[in-house]
C-alpha cells in the first residue's frame, strides 16, 4: 500500500518543517496556528494601554487618556485578528477523491454452459483510478450478487449463465480513500439457445424459380 501526501503552499521538502518554525518565530503566516510573535504584540499593546492610563491619573485628565486607552486597545485587537486571519487563511479543504471506472459501459452475451464462444463475447475486463491514479487498490463488486455475473480482484467481468433481469448490472470499485465507488454498467444479453434444429434454406437460381431445402442449425 502506497500513501500519498500532498501540501500546499510554500514549504516543501526535508526542510519544510524548520521553514515553517522559522516564518512563526518571524511573524510571518503559519500554516496551522497564528504566529508565535502575536501574543509577544498583543502583550506590548496592553502595556502600551496601561502606560496611557496611568499616564493620564498622574496628569489629572482621566477622561481624556481613558478614551486614547480605549482607541489603542481597539486598534490592537482589530490587528490581532487581522494577524490571525492571515495566518489561518492557507489551505483550503482537501480535494475531493473519486473513483472512475473505464470502460463505463459494455454489451455482453450470457455466459452459457458449455458454450465455445471467444472470451470477449461473455467476459470484460474493466480498470479503476482513484483521482487519475492507477496504482491504487480498489475493491470490485457485482450489485446483487452472483446472479448478476462476477468479477475479480483485477477487474475482470464475467457473465452470468442467464440473462438477468433488468439486463443492465452495476459492477463497482471501491476505495477507501473515496466517498463514493466508482461503477460500469454491463448490458448482458440472451444469445440464441444451444442445440440442435431444423430450419429451410431458399435459394432462386437467376432468371430461375425458388428452391427450398431443409437443413441441420447446430449452435455450440
Amino acid at each position: 500500500m502506497t500513501l500519498t501526501i500532498a501540501t500546499t503552499g510554500p514549504n516543501s521538502g526535508t526542510g519544510a518543517v524548520l521553514r515553517t518554525a522559522r516564518a512563526a518565530v518571524s511573524g510571518g503566516p503559519h500554516t496551522n496556528d497564528r504566529p508565535l510573535a502575536l501574543p509577544f504584540f498583543t502583550l506590548a499593546w496592553v502595556v502600551l494601554v496601561g502606560i496611557v492610563e496611568i499616564g493620564g491619573k498622574r496628569r489629572g485628565e482621566p477622561r481624556l487618556y481613558s478614551a486614547m486607552g480605549g482607541i489603542c486597545l481597539g486598534l490592537g485587537l482589530m490587528a490581532g485578528i487581522s494577524c490571525g486571519g492571515v495566518a489561518g487563511g492557507g489551505g483550503g479543504p482537501p480535494p475531493v477523491v473519486t473513483v472512475t471506472v473505464s470502460p463505463a459501459s459494455a454489451n455482453l452475451f450470457a455466459d452459457e454452459a458449455g458454450n465455445s464462444w471467444p472470451a470477449a463475447l461473455t467476459q470484460k475486463k474493466l480498470t479503476a483510478t482513484v483521482n487519475n491514479s492507477s496504482d491504487q487498490g480498489v475493491t470490485w463488486s457485482v450489485t446483487g450478487g452472483s446472479t448478476n455475473g462476477t468479477v475479480d480482484g483485477t477487474g475482470l467481468y464475467t457473465a452470468p449463465a442467464v440473462m438477468p433481469n433488468p439486463a443492465a448490472v452495476k459492477v463497482t470499485a471501491t476505495s477507501a480513500l473515496a466517498a463514493a465507488p466508482g461503477s460500469a454498467a454491463m448490458t448482458v444479453q440472451a444469445p440464441t439457445g444451444l442445440g440442435t434444429s431444423q430450419i429451410t434454406v431458399t435459394a432462386a437460381a437467376a432468371g430461375g424459380a425458388a428452391h427450398g431445402d431443409v437443413v441441420t442449425l447446430i449452435v455450440q
